[in-house]
């Protein structure tokens, strides 16, 4: 997922608590693993049940609850649950608050064929999908 516009890139990871500063350092970050405590941070900036945000991020629930016990998501989970984070991020920018964001992220649009931009995020191209609404929203054009 590419963010062309350097206003994003400032920090990243911020609705996972985190505040990392350049790629070397997200890709560092997600091949340890996110934690359980920086996922809860994102369920919470999001208001999303844990159950919502794995579904979204393609984590099978019994999958989860292991994870839970290990304390980290593996690399690959930890990429689709920092691919939404970073969206989500993006998204607060734009919108200028959270509440408006975690609402658009939730709304069906009709740009998306009646689904939620969260629900877009499953998949890469779908994710870029919703970065390109976001982009051009940000530009004021109708979407």
């Amino acid at each position: 997922m590419s963010t062309a516009n350097p206003k994003h890139r400032k920090s990243r990871g911020k609705s996972l608590g985190l505040k990392l500063r350049n790629t070397a350092a997200v890709i560092d970050r997600l091949k340890a693993g996110l934690t359980i405590e920086e996922f809860e941070h994102l369920c919470e900036a999001m208001d999303l049940s844990p159950q919502r945000l794995t579904a979204a991020a393609g984590i099978a629930p019994r999958t989860f609850a292991r994870r839970k016990r290990e304390g980290v998501l593996q690399p690959d989970e930890s990429e689709r649950v920092f691919r939404i984070s970073a969206l989500f991020d993006i998204a607060v920018e734009v919108f200028g608050d959270i509440d408006t964001a975690r609402r658009w992220f939730n709304e069906p649009l009709r740009t998306l064929h009646g689904h939620a931009p969260l629900d877009y995020t499953e998949t890469e191209p779908g994710a870029r999908e919703v970065e390109d609404i976001l982009g051009r929203l940000e530009h004021g054009v109708f979407s």
